[in-house]
């Protein structure tokens, strides 16, 4: 998440195959300062998704966000936070694949405390929050 390539804490992700080669480089299409891409990291169903908690979409402080990408590292989705989910809510703070779902945790979200789903590419897409500091389908 502190990868500078793009601006100060910008940050990437490097996919690799089991025995080390193959290295990918995973950075989304607008770097931006502070946004810490890969604070959360999952692989799965041929995808990898990544929390970025401390992202300020809208100006809105520690919103958060989170994107789905292709193992190769096209493809880019990004999975827009809810409507509930607001400053300091940590969107993204926690991410996993599994059972052809995307589960994206803002563990300070205090709205309604109830998951909310979307559709996300071939993935079905759940948002969870309050719970969400640690996720796993």
């Amino acid at each position: 998440p502190f990868d500078d390539d793009g601006g100060n804490n910008t940050g990437s992700v490097y996919v690799y195959n089991p025995d080390g080669t193959g290295e990918v480089k995973i950075n989304p299409a607008t770097p931006l300062a502070n946004r810490n891409f890969g604070r959360s990291v999952a692989g799965g169903a041929g995808k990898i998704a990544v929390g970025c908690a401390f992202s300020d979409p809208g100006g809105l402080t520690n919103k958060g966000e989170a994107f789905l990408f292709n193992l190769d590292g096209t493809g880019e989705v990004n999975l827009t936070p809810p409507s509930t989910v607001a400053s300091s809510d940590y969107f993204g703070w926690s991410v996993t694949i599994g059972e052809g779902k995307v589960a994206v945790g803002a563990y300070n979200d205090e709205d309604t405390g109830e998951p909310i789903m979307a559709h996300c590419s071939t993935l079905e897409c759940c948002y969870t929050d309050e719970f969400g500091i640690s996720l796993d389908v």
